[in-house]
């Protein structure tokens, strides 16, 4: 393993960016097991990406990544005698429930997930610290999974003329939880909960899903857009031919729409850059004037084959 503090100390950093250098050593020094380590996410969500914050736009989000576009359609409940909008998945939560969903199902080569028995280790299994209340992470965790359970999938090929080429799905097919918390016990339990994949997406999750380390997930999970630049040039470099130019406009139009200002946009993207290459040393990136020049790099799982 690196030693990344002495690699950080050669690089011009901020003492805020150092302690999180810090605390991402600590992750990456953790002794789990090879199984542990290894997560997976489906291709769909790296190259097309989540909402980092909730849309203004509650029930459709639409995503393009050259003739790739995602678009995700929120699903609805009943509540007494009307039915409103579930709304749209985003931010990390979202992201790290969609990391074990895909990972759990190839592991166990299934599309029916049971769901951990207790809520509050199923958080810290994905490293969220459970907590109660309005403004808790235990309500706001069973909200994300809520609307990832609901949310419809469309992917198109744009700029095909008059053609029509896409297909729809549902991410889950069938669900049973049931969420109840225990008489003197600060926990919450999902005995007998389930959730079954659509076929579709399952088809996805096993034919082209991208090998990451959880560990640098747990690390970045913070910021949405840290954990998006990770895992998009993860992938991105470990599939290149040759150097190849990403232009700020490219970049802001794939994961960072909801900033409005890209110059505020390329700002976080470079600091969390620093991040980044700290933990993967391996991997080849370079500012050039009006974009990011990227090089074909070694996979961050050395052990794991391109899964693509």
């Amino acid at each position: 393993m690196n030693d990344f503090v002495e690699i950080a100390s050669k690089i011009k950093i901020s003492r805020q960016l150092h302690n999180k250098v810090q605390k991402i050593e600590k992750y990456l020094s953790s002794r789990v097991d090879e199984k542990a380590q290894l997560a997976f996410l489906s291709k769909i969500f790296v190259i097309a990406n989540l909402p980092h914050r909730e849309p203004e736009n509650k029930i459709h989000w639409t995503k393009a990544n050259g003739s790739f576009v995602l678009r995700l359609s929120g699903g609805e409940r009943h509540d007494g005698d009307t039915i409103k909008p579930v709304g749209l998945p985003y931010g990390t939560y979202a992201r790290l429930i969609l990391i074990w969903i895909t990972t759990q199902s190839l592991i166990n080569k299934t599309r029916t997930l049971k769901l951990r028995t207790s809520l509050s280790s199923f958080m810290k299994e994905l490293g969220i610290q459970p907590t109660g209340g309005k403004n808790g992470s235990i309500p706001a965790f069973k909200e994300q999974f809520l609307r990832l359970c609901s949310c419809k999938i469309t992917i198109e090929a744009s700029n095909v003329g008059d053609d029509i080429i896409g297909t729809q799905f549902f991410i889950v097919e069938d669900k049973y939880v049931k969420w109840m918390k225990d008489q003197g016990v600060k926990d919450i339990t999902t005995h007998d909960s389930d959730i079954v994949l659509s076929e579709k997406f399952y088809e996805h999750v096993v034919r082209s899903s991208v090998p990451f380390d959880f560990r640098v997930i747990s690390a970045l999970k913070q910021s949405p857009l840290a954990l998006d630049c990770y895992l998009w040039l993860t992938y991105r470099t470990f599939t290149l031919k040759y150097p190849t130019i990403i232009s700020w406009e490219q970049l802001h139009e794939q994961m960072g729409s909801q900033y409005s200002d890209i110059n505020n946009f390329r700002t976080k993207v470079i600091k969390v850059l620093k991040q980044i290459q700290i933990i993967y040393s391996d991997l080849k990136t370079e500012k050039v004037r009006g974009g990011l020049k990227i090089f074909p790099s070694d996979s961050h799982i050395k052990s794991v084959k391109k899964v693509a």
